[in-house]
C-alpha cells in the first residue's frame, strides 16, 4: 500500500494499477495505450503511440489529456534516442520524432 505522504514510484503506480484491475477494466483504446507506454515502448515505437492517441482523441471524453500524453510520448522517445545516441544529427532526429506535434 502507498502512503499518502509519499509520491509513489512509477513502478508502485504500475503494480496498483494492475492489481486494483483498473487496466483491466479500461476501454480498448485505452488499455492498448496503458500497455503500449509501460511494455512495448522503444526507439521506433512513437508513431504507433501517436496512432492510438489519435484514436482515443475521436472519443471527447480524453480530449484535455491528449495534449500531455502526446508530450510524454515525445519525451519517453527523447529518453530512447539518448540511451540509444550519445550524438545525434537534428535532422535524424525530426525523422524519428515528430516535433511539429
Amino acid at each position: 500500500m502507498i502512503s499518502s505522504s509519499k509520491i509513489p514510484e512509477k513502478s508502485e503506480l504500475e503494480e496498483m494499477m494492475i492489481s486494483k484491475g483498473v487496466v483491466e477494466n479500461a476501454s480498448g483504446p485505452i488499455k492498448e495505450l496503458w500497455y503500449f507506454m509501460f511494455l512495448d515502448f522503444d526507439l521506433t515505437s512513437l508513431a504507433k503511440g501517436l496512432k492510438l492517441l489519435e484514436v482515443i482523441s475521436k472519443n471527447g471524453e480524453y480530449k484535455e489529456f491528449i495534449e500531455l500524453l502526446e508530450e510524454i510520448l515525445i519525451y519517453k522517445q527523447l529518453i530512447s534516442v539518448a540511451q540509444v545516441y550519445h550524438r545525434i544529427k537534428y535532422q535524424s532526429l525530426l525523422s524519428i520524432i515528430p516535433f511539429s506535434k
